[in-house]
């Protein structure tokens, strides 16, 4: 088959681009690949062709439109100048007008409605954060409009969303037919995030943050601190008044404001480590005890799952899609609501103090997660592809 991914970013630097990177990259091993991208860190190869999007700068509604308008151009030009056909033309959300399968990794409605719940235009304090919120609602509005337009459109045969939690959200949102959604949970590599049994990558870690190496540390992992409840992590943080206690924030956000944060809850600042986001994220895994991910809205979340296969023990949300794999007790801990913050901190303190239950619940995560790799993932891809190549 000749496939077409189309995607703003095309890298392993956050989830949903890691998850396309990978799906992409195994499907190429037995088909010819085009990828239709803004910013990529992957060479070109005999099966796997890399079509460069100019990138702009600038607000985030114009950067879309701008990309999704010349990708879909390119397409019909490359059509016409070249006479390219594809079996199959995959996107992200609704980055083309032209794809006839959508991956779904978000229901920015969804999102939308809750922004508007938890952050009031009151509330912010200043001219420019006022106007910030502004533009951000104005994008996902224009977002969430396409979204509808492209899940309900006759030209996308199939959708696959992420976890049931979405598939429901897209059902309800936007009024897309059940049967035209597969769920498909993103995967991933377990000889790559693995338990590293030597601990070496603990101590480099640990020696490089100047952490003792006795030191219990909890891992939080992700962009968009706000939607992924990390205000939440720091109050129960807070009220463990544990000195050997470390909490790791590896990802991007603002780091002046939850630093000023920490500082109003009075956390000891030798005690919070915020770290830029490493392409070698397995590491911090392997150096940490406990993962959190206490996120108010979450349509899958690989980084817990990543987690899991590294054999950590996962604490997270009914409102994460990862809690759908999870039995609570057994391969993780699901907590109802992360804003019950006195929950949170007597979860993760019963952790801390019970080092056998770490090591059990991690050792079921690890288990539970070589379920989910991209062998897996990619075959039942495939078998979606081929359907939709009959139907049409």
């Amino acid at each position: 088959m000749r496939i077409l991914f189309v995607t703003p970013e095309y890298h392993q630097d956050g989830g949903t681009e890691r998850s396309i990177y990978m799906l992409s990259h195994r499907i190429s091993e037995n088909n010819t690949v085009d990828i239709i991208t803004s910013r990529f860190t992957h060479e070109p190869t005999s099966s796997l062709n890399i079509i460069k999007v100019p990138r702009i700068y600038g607000v985030m509604a114009a950067r879309f439109l701008f990309f999704r308008f010349i990708s879909d151009l390119l397409i019909f030009y490359r059509k016409l100048r070249y006479g390219f056909s594809y079996d199959i033309i995959h996107s992200t959300s609704a980055d083309s007008g032209l794809a006839n399968i959508v991956t779904a990794h978000f229901c920015m409605k969804k999102h939308y409605q809750l922004r508007k719940k938890s952050v009031s235009l009151l509330s912010v304090k200043d001219i420019h954060g006022f106007l910030r919120e502004i533009t951000l609602r104005c994008f996902m509005l224009i977002v969430s409009w396409l979204e509808k337009r492209c899940f309900n459109h006759r030209r996308t045969k199939r959708i696959i969303a992420v976890s049931n939690s979405l598939k429901n959200d897209l059902i309800h949102e936007y009024g897309v037919s059940p049967e035209k959604i597969d769920v498909i949970y993103d995967g991933v590599d377990p000889e790559r995030f693995c338990p590293d049994d030597s601990n070496n990558i603990r101590k480099d870690k640990l020696t490089q943050l100047g952490i003792p190496l006795e030191s219990i540390i909890v891992l939080f992992v992700g962009g968009d601190w706000e939607r992924k409840g990390l205000i939440y992590l720091l109050k129960a943080f807070q009220n463990l008044q544990a000195n050997n206690v470390h909490l790791l924030i590896v990802g991007k956000g603002d780091v002046n404001l939850y630093q000023a944060l920490s500082a109003d809850l009075n956390i000891f600042r030798s005690n919070i480590h915020f770290l830029p986001f490493d392409v070698r994220i397995e590491q911090w895994y392997n150096a940490a005890d406990i993962f959190v991910l206490p996120s108010l809205y979450e349509p899958f979340g690989m980084v817990a799952l990543e987690a899991m296969s590294c054999g950590l023990p996962v604490i997270t949300t009914s409102r994460s899609g990862i809690s759908e794999i999870i039995k609570n007790g057994y391969n993780g801990i699901v907590l109802h609501d992360p804003e019950h913050i006195d929950i949170l901190t007597m979860t993760l303190r019963d952790l801390i103090e019970n080092p056998d239950k770490r090591e059990q619940l991690g050792k079921n995560a690890r288990t539970s997660a070589l379920k989910y790799t991209w062998q897996q993932i990619t075959s039942e891809t495939l078998s979606i592809y081929q359907e939709t190549g009959k139907e049409t």
